[in-house]
């Protein structure tokens, strides 16, 4: 991984405080101080990130390595952010955890992480997009990220499924609906229902492809309507990358609210008997599994209140879109060249067919 803007190198310099990528001797120091994310599993990150050059160099088409730095004063760590690749062009970065891992920094915490965050974007320079998600009542970081250029895009609230087990009982669907195994010709149709299923402004902040969501997806369930020939709701287990943790996703296409009452419960409770393990770096996963309720979508909470789920805390879904700089050239050369390649474009592509005249001309010679 190359030296981040706050290197050494580049002089990004917060009172005494360098942005540079974590080392593996960062992982051992930091064991017990990242929330869920065990040494090990840090130190794979850190591991993939450094051969990422010498892979992608011999693949091109290799999707890009999570990114994890740290931020340092008088030697110490302070903070730490990892962030991983949300589709296979990389177009689109996530910011995985943004966390100060000091409880005795002297530094202002919302400038530290923000530092860290821009020297994390640095590392990607093709993304287009970048998102996070923070606690409302996480005012610190909150901070941080509206003055790295983050905006609010919508609010959810993030529910804790009552444990439970798992019972295997037939999903009871309305006319027309079955329910199947998800398939890999399926994918097309699930982008569908994604698209259908997510805001606007995130499904073009994502804009994840056939194989993007493929790829994610670790195992899952569908509803399919016979009439319409399209998918009604899609359950599945889902871990974006090897750094990401592995949780359910649960996407009801906005007509089809009705399975919130009719049968989806059932499917929910047969996921869960298809746990799949996780894939290495992803950390352990949670006894009580997380589901998301966007602001205003009460059908969904009404169905997560009904299994028992107790809401945790209201999250911030938050984005920047990067805005790569322009060519400055005049105005008028541009309507020039714009107006040369117009010509250009109307120009015959072949000689022309000779007509009349022209066999008259090479007579008279």
């Amino acid at each position: 991984m190359a030296p981040a803007n706050g290197s050494m190198e580049s002089g990004h310099h917060l009172r005494g405080a360098v942005v540079l990528p974590l080392t593996l001797a960062d992982a051992a120091a930091l064991e017990n101080r990242l929330r869920d994310l065990p040494p090990s599993n840090l130190q794979q990150l850190i591991l993939a990130g450094s051969t990422e050059g010498l892979l992608r160099r011999f693949l091109p088409g290799q999707r890009h390595a999570p990114i994890a730095m740290g931020v340092r004063h008088s030697n110490r760590l302070q903070a730490v952010v990892i962030a991983l690749p949300c589709n296979q062009s990389s177009c689109c970065w996530k910011l995985q955890r943004l966390q100060i891992c000091s409880r005795s920094t002297t530094l202002p915490r919302s400038e530290l992480l923000e530092v860290l965050v821009r020297g994390a974007i640095g590392q990607a320079p093709q993304a287009r997009s970048w998102f996070v998600r923070a606690s409302l009542d996480d005012n610190v970081t909150l901070s941080a990220l509206r003055g790295a250029g983050f905006q609010a895009l919508l609010g959810q609230r993030i529910y804790r499924l009552a444990p439970a087990e798992p019972v295997d009982v037939m999903p009871q669907l309305g006319s027309g609906l079955t329910w199947s195994q998800l398939k890999p010709r399926e994918g097309a149709a699930l982008r569908v229902l994604e698209n259908a299923a997510s805001p606007i402004q995130l499904r073009q902040l994502l804009d994840r492809s056939v194989d993007d969501l493929l790829e994610e997806t670790r195992s899952g369930l569908v509803v399919l309507d016979e009439v319409r020939g399209q998918l009604a709701a899609a359950l599945r287990w889902v871990q974006p990358g090897a750094g990401a943790p592995l949780r359910i996703d649960v996407t009801v296409h906005p007509g089809y609210h009705v399975l919130y009452s009719q049968g989806l419960s059932q499917l929910l409770h047969r996921l869960l008997r298809q746990r799949p393990l996780p894939l290495p770096g992803a950390g352990p996963i949670p006894e009580r599994l997380q589901l998301r309720c966007c602001d205003g979508n009460k059908d969904r909470e009404q169905w997560l209140l009904s299994l028992g789920a107790s809401a945790v805390h209201d999250e911030l879904l938050l984005a920047r879109s990067i805005w790569r700089r322009q060519d400055r050239r005049p105005a008028s050369r541009l309507g020039a060249e714009g107006l040369a390649r117009v010509l250009e474009q109307l120009a015959p592509r072949r000689t022309p067919i000779p007509d009349g005249a022209w066999r008259c001309r090479r007579q008279d010679h």
